[in-house]
């Protein structure tokens, strides 16, 4: 269920991506990785592996922007590859 959410009886679309990370190398990255993410308001992990990311989001609450200053704030320089609406 990535392609929309319920925000107070309203659907919301949801904007999706991956992102190329640099600086991972270890399980322990991943997991600093996702809980990077998780704590970006509106963002819906999908898959976090040595590398990479794919995270959905509600535009409403968050951004790519967002999500890169994130995982910069957590060590990581990350790099969108795609981006899409969810679905």
């Amino acid at each position: 269920m990535f392609g929309w959410f319920k925000s107070g009886g309203a659907k919301q679309e949801l904007s999706a991506a991956r992102f190329r990370i640099d600086g991972m190398s270890c399980g322990g990255c991943v997991r600093h990785v996702e809980a990077a993410l998780r704590a970006v308001p509106g963002v819906n992990v999908q898959q976090v592996q040595i590398g990479s990311a794919q995270v959905a989001w509600d535009p409403a609450q968050s951004s790519e922007d967002a999500i890169v200053a994130a995982l910069a704030a957590a060590g990581y320089q990350a790099h969108p590859e795609a981006s899409h609406d969810a679905e």
